[in-house]
């Protein structure tokens, strides 16, 4: 459900979703989309959490995590016939996600120092 909700919102953001639970033998992807303002993939994490109790749901995206990204998007982009430019993102969700005080919060062209 949560992957949904990122989906309706970067599509609303003008991004093209091209694929959800994209998976190279023990890793995944959560959505794979194309931002048509900037004409790059993007490589979506999603994280939801219900509350703020343990830390917004972006703090679970660690470097082994962009590394497991990383994996993913090198093996579909290596599929791909037209080369773009891409970025990794993490969609975090805060609240109810049937509930209009769900907060979204958006981090673009993430990295691991």
């Amino acid at each position: 459900m949560a992957e949904a909700v990122a989906c309706a919102f970067l599509t609303k953001k003008n991004y093209q979703i091209i694929i959800r639970n994209l998976c190279f033998n023990r890793h995944e992807l959560d959505i794979v989309a194309l931002d048509l303002k900037h004409d790059e993939y993007v490589f979506v994490e999603v994280k939801w959490r219900k509350n703020e109790d343990f830390g917004e749901g972006s703090a679970a995206v660690n470097q082994q995590k962009l590394l497991s990204m990383q994996i993913v998007a090198d093996q579909w982009l290596s599929k791909q016939k037209f080369s773009k430019a891409w970025r990794f993102d993490i969609i975090s969700l805060v609240g109810d996600l049937n509930k209009a005080n769900l907060t979204i919060k958006h981090y673009k062209n993430v990295s691991w120092p």
